[in-house]
């Protein structure tokens, strides 16, 4: 059997900084990996639109897997009916986060199964039963075309030992490994050491997709994961890092008896970061360079109303100890539709008060899976996919349209280009590798940057 797996490339509406991260592709690394069959990787987003057509002829595929967030959805199912159209009896699989949230926004023509949840042993079972006859009812945590309609396989249970996952087939994106960055740590490579989140924030799918459970990989399997991993730049793509701070302490301590060198970056809530001074110190020492934390809003009661859970006062520490200890703060805000002109100009003064280091700029967006979906649903403007990417407006806001991409426009340009901001990156980057300097992208970077503070872009 011949699989071809598929990351979907960019929408050509996306506005968001494609340019400022790019990771691989772990979710098609991982089922990659149990599979006793060819394989061959395609990433779109670093291919020409041809590369698709080409590869089909070329390597005349049996199955086809393509994973989707929500933006993806429509160029996941066109990826799909490409497929069908140069070979009928391909069989089309999609799967990820949307497809688990949402399966039935593939039931179309062009797709034959939809994997619901957990893929990392799904697709294995359901190629298999694919060669075997295409009887793909034993395969649970599936739905599959039966004639004109489909029909759902027994839920799949989450896996308990993460460790019983195999490590990913990284091998088959080495063509694209050095073109994999996450801002300036270029190229990149993820690890994932845990799953789930053990907070229930309003607005996040992740703590509904696992079930509400905090899943981990043991500290040797983490430590043998980043030892094997070639290049010096790790990403840690958990949700949280330092939810179990114990085990992070653990990890950190592993990765100073073997002697590893890397430099580091992984997300974690204010809270734990304002918990765990110490721990954050220990972790710069060991070559973290940034973090990337949800702060969200300024204001308590917003907080409280998105259920995060954490304070302004976390938030504050927070931002105190990453000067401190000379990391990065990458700090992500969600701006309400309700928003007025003096709660961006808040948000402005804030931001150069606190002195943050990189601004990452939303909309508050209800997306699939969330219980803010389920709470909004009556209220959407739209449920266009390609709308949800943080980006645009799909609540009525509060100001005209215009004057609200505007303001949010304004907060990236007076965030974005501020001298004095650039001075305090220039000692963080002064201490760091000459490729964390040198960043190959800095000139694509810069052209995200003034899309975002242009307004005319979001109404496009």
């Amino acid at each position: 059997m011949r699989v071809l797996l598929v990351q979907p490339g960019y929408n050509p509406k996306y506005i968001g900084f494609k340019n400022v991260n790019r990771l691989e592709s772990l979710a098609l690394e991982t089922i990659a990996s149990p599979l006793h069959h060819l394989v061959k990787f395609l990433d779109m987003r670093l291919e020409q639109d041809t590369a698709l057509e080409k590869t089909l002829r070329e390597f005349e595929p049996d199955v086809l897997g393509v994973t989707s967030f929500t933006t993806d959805v429509y160029i996941a199912i066109d990826i799909m009916r490409r497929a069908k159209d140069h070979n009928p009896d391909i069989l089309t699989v999609v799967g990820g986060m949307h497809a688990t949230v949402m399966p039935e926004s593939f039931f179309q023509p062009w797709v034959d199964v939809v994997v619901i949840g957990e893929g990392d042993f799904s697709f294995s079972e359901l190629v298999d039963a694919y060669e075997n006859g295409g009887k793909f009812g034993d395969v649970r945590g599936i739905a599959f075309r039966k004639g004109d309609q489909f029909a759902f396989t027994n839920e799949r249970e989450l896996i308990d030992d993460l460790d019983k996952i195999p490590m990913p087939a990284i091998d088959i994106a080495k063509k694209y490994s050095r073109r994999y960055h996450y801002a300036s740590m270029y190229p990149c490579r993820s690890i994932e050491t845990a799953r789930g989140c053990l907070h229930r924030c309003k607005f996040c799918s992740v703590w509904k997709v696992h079930r509400g459970r905090y899943r981990r990989k043991s500290v040797e399997r983490v430590l043998d994961e980043i030892e094997g991993t070639r290049g010096r730049y790790i990403i840690f793509v958990d949700d949280n890092f330092l939810q179990d701070a114990a085990r992070a302490e653990r990890i950190y301590e592993g990765i100073k008896d073997r002697g590893i060198e890397k430099i580091y970056g992984f997300q974690a809530r204010t809270d734990t970061i304002a918990k765990n001074p110490d721990l954050v110190e220990k972790w710069a020492d060991i070559g973290l360079a940034g973090l990337l934390v949800g702060f969200e809003s300024i204001k308590q009661e917003e907080l409280d109303q998105l259920n995060k859970g954490t304070s302004i006062q976390d938030n504050e520490k927070a931002i105190k100890v990453m000067r401190d200890c000379g990391v990065v703060n990458w700090a992500a805000f969600v701006v309400n539709p309700d928003y007025e002109k003096n709660d961006f100009d808040g948000l402005i003064k804030y931001i150069k008060e606190k002195e943050i280091d990189f601004l990452q700029l939303t909309t508050l967006t209800p997306l699939p899976g969330t219980d803010y979906f389920d709470e909004m649903r009556g209220e959407l403007k739209t449920l266009n996919w390609e709308c949800y990417d943080y980006l645009h407006l799909v609540l009525p806001a509060k100001l005209p349209e215009i004057e609200f991409y505007e303001n949010f426009a304004r907060v990236n340009r007076k965030t974005w280009f501020n001298l004095k901001r650039w001075i305090r990156l220039g000692r963080h980057v002064s201490k760091a590798p000459p490729s964390f300097i040198l960043f190959p992208k800095v000139f694509k970077l810069l052209r995200s940057t003034l899309r975002v503070s242009n307004p005319r872009t979001y109404l496009k």
